[in-house]
């Protein structure tokens, strides 16, 4: 019996240190992908994904989401502390939600930027508090919509916002810069995907990264996961 409870142990020990908790918006489905393709990495990912979480919303109970409740439930419910969990947000705050919200306080950009990530790493440090160590935040992606786009639900939803996609890139990648200086204040891990996805002579998504499906504003799967699993490989 001795040697069934230790060998029980070993094997719990192992599930443990193999499962990595994802939690963010709808972009982290590359997760479930990950789980599905990549069976012989030692890694799963049990994923928390809430289409259209914020960061700002990360400060309100309330949200339409409801992501804030969602992902602290989930937090909440895992035992073991020594489990390394993986954050990704920002996507809509850069290519929707600031410009949104300055536009409607009449403040500035700047000013947004900073409150969206000033929530984030607020809840960040409210996780470390609960005894979590080992904590990685994703850059959030470069946006793929496209100046003029009116198909789609999510271009529709975001079609009052006047900024081009040049200027959504451009506040993304100073978001991924911040975020980065800010987690490594307070030693949370930043894992940059930007020089990745990045085209540098046109300053935007690179083409080939794009959805080949016209109406889905995420990154094609199999290409973004690959960059993912490589960046995520160097950290694990």
């Amino acid at each position: 019996m001795k040697k069934v409870s230790i060998l029980l142990k070993k094997i719990t020990k192992k599930i443990f240190n193999n499962h990595v908790y994802v939690l963010g918006d709808s972009h982290i489905e590359i997760f479930d992908y990950m789980n599905s393709e990549y069976l012989s990495w030692k890694y799963k990912f049990d994923v928390i994904s809430i289409g259209g979480a914020t960061a700002q919303g990360m400060r309100n109970p309330k949200s339409k989401t409801n992501a804030l409740e969602i992902f602290n439930t989930k937090i909440d419910s895992i035992k073991e502390k020594k489990s390394k969990l993986v954050f990704q947000l920002g996507e809509v705050d850069t290519g929707f939600v600031i410009w949104y919200r300055a536009k409607k306080y009449n403040e500035s950009v700047e000013k947004q930027l900073n409150d969206s990530i000033f929530t984030y790493i607020e809840f960040l440090k409210n996780v470390k508090v609960k005894g979590f160590r080992h904590l990685y935040v994703l850059s959030a992606p470069l946006p793929t919509i496209e100046d003029g786009q009116d198909w789609g639900e999510i271009a529709n939803a975001r079609g009052e916002i006047t900024a081009s996609q040049k200027e959504r890139t451009d506040l993304t990648l100073k978001y991924n810069q911040i975020l980065e200086l800010e987690l490594n204040k307070i030693n949370i891990n930043f894992i940059s995907l930007d020089k990745h996805l990045l085209d540098t002579q046109t300053g935007l998504i690179k083409n080939n990264l794009k959805n080949i499906d016209i109406n889905n504003h995420h990154l094609d799967i199999d290409k973004y996961a690959k960059i993912v699993l490589k960046e995520i490989k160097k950290c694990f």
